[in-house]
């Protein structure tokens, strides 16, 4: 199965805007009908074994729980909330011709600081 950047985002912003505390949120291809079940687990995996959120074991065939988007995991959805700075971060990572989330990240971070950078007073 190959990874969609699209997907992370979709359930970093889910889990950031629905998990409170310790109440599990649930995911399910309820959430992101365009994907299939198991694509949508998988990414929850990967996303906690990359250590953007915390997952609980609690699980069954049809959908997976997360607890908690971490610091990490903050970090990059800062970076990637905007639409128009995600479509650029994807344009630049398709260039460069790797879409890894490593890869994802430091561009993210690149074109946010440009951003932020070109709003500055000149001088600043």
């Amino acid at each position: 199965m190959k990874m969609d950047v699209d997907l992370f985002r979709g359930i970093l912003l889910r889990a950031e805007e629905k998990c409170m505390g310790n109440i599990p949120v649930k995911f399910s291809q309820a959430d992101f009908p365009e994907y299939a079940h198991e694509q949508i687990i998988e990414h929850v995996h990967l996303l906690h074994e990359a250590g953007y959120v915390e997952k609980t074991n609690r699980a069954t065939r049809f959908d997976c729980y997360i607890m908690r988007v971490t610091f990490k995991g903050h970090e990059f959805i800062s970076n990637i909330r905007d639409e128009n700075l995600w479509g650029q971060t994807k344009q630049a990572a398709r260039k460069a011709g790797s879409m890894s989330l490593d890869v994802i990240k430091s561009i993210a971070v690149n074109v946010a600081v440009a951003a932020a950078t070109s709003v500055l007073p000149s001088g600043a």
